[in-house]
């Protein structure tokens, strides 16, 4: 071979060394192994020979550095990666053999402590894995050489480049900041909105969109207007009311774009500052409330009660009286207690009406008023009365007892409850026997039946009193007038039994009164007006009546033929209903010439 030769050494004693001389510089990381044959030939004729095989293996020396598979690393990382996680795999070898291709990793001597503490380096096997916290937000990138030592003699090493780069991973809340104290302000109620309140910014820590945030607000009372890059300002949305709500505690939460979003908020306290702007209410829309009459002066009568949502003095509520009823009655300005003014009587003014009014201390000061109504109770302090001293009834005669008469009428001033009262007829009163009175209508009634012809009239008293204690009584008188009943027949006083005969000349003349007729009726001049009538008798119409007067005279010439006895038949009626009349006979004797009469029958 090439590779080696034979170095021949002759001894003195005749024998000889052989050396296998290498030629050439041998690399075992090319060939490691050789075989050679090596032949020995003496000097004979025929030559004789003789051969060995000889195994060369070729022993390493340290003469290669190790080498990296690759020179430079780049990787990339997510922040936060756990402890002892595996983070990239250092790959290096070394031709030589044994113990000069043991490699060793290391971080070069010139890698800082900042790259110590946060990752580590596997010596035996390379491998770099985390070992503190990998933050983004504080390092993005890691550079730093990495060494692999063999294990020869001297050792050799050569290095790589590894550069990590740290991927931002949504781990940082954004960071909210109002330039309030987290006691908060103080804003007045009457704040008319996009009044300024706060301004607050943003920042998170994160990079793309982890850091992007939006913000919201908690309360519909205020809103957030962006007008920078992450500052916002709070403006009011709406107006506030202190009597609705006194503060609100008003959060800001901004939440970031992170594939899991995070959020933070931060929270102020707005107090509300109260301004006289509400009315006093009442608790009632209307206030009733009674007294007795004949009360005592500061009676307590009911208590009315107003409340302001308003706070403080524009909350207090003072109250007072219209001038009507201040004459009356008096109200206590803090409590709304209505006591009497004054001694009040049903009987003058039986229920008043009022108003009072709830006035606020704000300034200016606001005020409502309400209907106040109170009723005077009754009390028995007033006597019944009879509407008129005498009192005048009519009754037919005739009738059976029981019959009305009429009645008497009373009044008490007092009310339904004391106002009742009793009818009696005095207990020591003749006319009791005669007449009954209802206790309660006062209705007169009959108990006897009456002529009217023999007593037309009655004159009584009467009491009435109220059942109350204590009582009150008044009297009265009663005249009661029987009225006349068409029950007495006309009385004809002539012509009579005795003198029922005339005579008449045959020269009377026309129109004589040869008699009157008379007569009365004992009846009411209603029914008692009589009427005269010629019934029968005077056929040959002779003879005349008068209707009103009873004048019977001759109503024409007497003829010779009216020589005659004439019995006249006279009727007397009066005017009731029905009439009642009376008859009587009358005799006129019309003489002749010759003074001789016939009897004429009518």
């Amino acid at each position: 071979s090439g590779l080696f030769s034979l170095k021949v050494v002759e001894n003195w004693d005749g024998s000889s060394d052989l050396g296998i001389v290498i030629k050439h510089p041998l690399d075992r990381e090319t060939r490691d192994r050789f075989q050679v044959k090596v032949i020995a030939k003496d000097g004979g004729y025929p030559v004789r020979t003789g051969s060995v095989i000889i195994d060369i293996t070729v022993t390493d020396v340290n003469d290669n550095r190790p080498v990296f598979l690759n020179t430079t690393y780049n990787i990339s990382v997510y922040e936060n990666i756990p402890y002892n996680r595996t983070v990239l795999q250092l790959v290096a070898i070394d031709t030589d053999a044994g113990s000069n291709s043991e490699l060793t990793y290391r971080f070069s001597s010139r890698v800082n402590n900042k790259i110590k503490e946060a990752f580590n380096i596997d010596s035996k096997t390379g491998r770099i894995y985390a070992v503190g916290k990998i933050n983004y937000e504080e390092t993005k990138q890691y550079q730093f050489m990495v060494e692999a030592v063999d294990s020869g003699t001297p050792p050799l090493s050569s290095q790589a480049l590894v550069t990590i780069d740290i991927k931002d991973e949504n781990d940082n809340v954004p960071q909210i900041n109002i330039n309030l104290t987290p006691e908060g302000t103080d804003i007045s109620e009457a704040v008319d909105t996009k009044k300024f309140v706060a301004h607050v910014s943003v920042s998170d820590k994160d990079d793309g969109d982890n850091k992007h945030v939006v913000c919201t607000m908690s309360d519909s009372h205020f809103i957030l207007e962006n007008f920078f890059d992450d500052s916002y300002k709070i403006v009011l949305g709406k107006k506030l009311d202190y009597e609705t709500q006194t503060s609100h505690n008003v959060t800001v939460t901004c939440r970031d774009n992170g594939r899991v979003p995070l959020e933070n908020s931060s929270s102020f306290i707005v107090h509300v500052l109260d301004e006289n702007d509400n009315f006093p209410e009442f608790s009632q829309t209307v206030y009733k409330g009674s007294i007795i009459e004949n009360n005592a002066i500061s009676e307590e009568i009911l208590q009315v009660s107003a409340r302001d949502k308003d706070n403080g003095e524009n909350g207090r509520v003072g109250y007072s009286l219209d001038n009507q009823a201040s004459q009356f009655f008096f109200i206590d300005r803090d409590s709304g207690i209505i006591t009497a003014k004054v001694r009040l009587d049903r009987e003058d003014i039986p229920e008043f009406k009022f108003n009072v009014i709830a006035t606020d201390y704000g300034k200016p000061p606001k005020s409502q008023s309400v209907n106040v109504i109170v009723t005077v109770l009754d009390q028995n302090d007033q006597p019944p009365k009879f509407q008129r001293p005498v009192f005048f009834c009519y009754v037919m005669e005739n009738l059976n007892p029981g019959a009305s008469a009429g009645n008497v009428t009373a009044i008490d001033k007092d009310s339904p409850a004391n106002s009742e009262f009793l009818f009696t007829i005095p207990i020591n009163s003749w006319a009791r026997d005669y007449f009954d009175i209802h206790p309660r209508t006062g209705v007169v009634t009959t108990k006897k039946k009456f002529d009217r012809e023999s007593n037309d009239h009655y004159n009584f008293g009467v009491n009435v009193r109220d059942p109350q204690v204590p009582g009150f009584s008044d009297s009265a008188n009663v005249t009661v007038y029987i009225l006349d009943d068409n029950d007495n027949v006309p009385i004809i006083e002539y012509p009579t039994a005795q003198n029922f005969t005339t005579d008449i000349a045959f020269e009377t003349q026309v129109g004589t009164v040869i008699t009157t007729v008379r007569a009365f009726d004992k009846d009411e001049p209603s029914n008692a007006k009589v009427i005269y009538m010629l019934k029968s008798g005077n056929n040959r119409h002779l003879f005349n009546m008068n209707r009103i007067t009873g004048d019977l005279s001759l109503s024409r010439i007497i003829r010779p033929e009216d020589s005659a006895l004439y019995k006249l038949e006279i009727m007397v009626s009066d005017s009731g209903n029905p009439p009642l009349s009376s008859r009587t006979k009358f005799y006129v004797n019309v003489a002749k010439s010759n003074g001789t009469a016939a009897e004429l029958e009518a």
